[in-house]
């Protein structure tokens, strides 16, 4: 009496996981390229006291855990990898928004380049600073004007007065003025002209 086992079944499910293996192999791959050198790994042990046995048993269990289940369930993962993308310019814009000083309740009024190079321009009778629009931060007007890329942009200037909190843990301890690019209702560039 022979056994007759139907491989078709064998044979989709193996077409289906490949897709996901590609994805492990990948990772794994990666994984490899960005490994920590020794002397992190010794750190990392030394702060976490565990020995290195325990954490690449740990290590192996966690990788294993997750590689099944990117090969049982590659669609799901790569539906949410393309959200991830889908959301990530949008957190990339809200990261660069907090690195600036000011924000749009700090800006002041619109003033042209021109302006702005008369309002600051800088006569140092002994000669130690450059007689040039904002003195030793000419150059850093330059690049902050070179920021001003598209037909739209605005030129505003700003100032926060004293003990203002300016991010999550930052407060300033005197007064600062500066100038500002708004673009499409967003600070795209600030230059920080004077502070106490």
């Amino acid at each position: 009496m022979t056994i007759n086992f139907d491989y078709t079944l064998l044979q989709w499910f193996g077409i289906y996981t490949l897709p996901g293996l590609a994805y492990v192999t990948y990772n794994i791959i990666k994984l490899y390229r960005e490994r920590n050198s020794q002397f992190v790994n010794d750190m990392l042990l030394a702060i976490h006291n565990k020995t290195s046995t325990q954490k690449r048993i740990e290590d192996s269990i966690a990788y294993g855990a997750a590689s099944i289940c990117i090969l049982v369930a590659w669609p799901a993962v790569i539906v949410w990898w393309f959200m991830q993308k889908r959301d990530e310019p949008d957190a990339i814009d809200d990261e660069d928004e907090n690195d600036f000083t000011c924000n749009m309740g700090n800006l002041v009024s619109e003033i042209t380049p021109i302006e702005a190079e008369v309002f600051n321009q800088v006569h140092d009778p002994l000669g130690k600073v450059p007689n040039l629009p904002f003195g030793h931060l000419n150059k850093a007007w330059g690049r902050l004007l070179a920021e001003m890329t598209e037909p739209a942009d605005q030129l505003w200037s700003f100032f926060i007065p004293k003990d203002t909190h300016i991010g999550l843990y930052r407060s300033v301890s005197g007064d600062v003025r500066g100038y500002a690019i708004v673009r499409k209702g967003k600070i795209v560039g600030e230059l920080v002209v004077e502070s106490d």
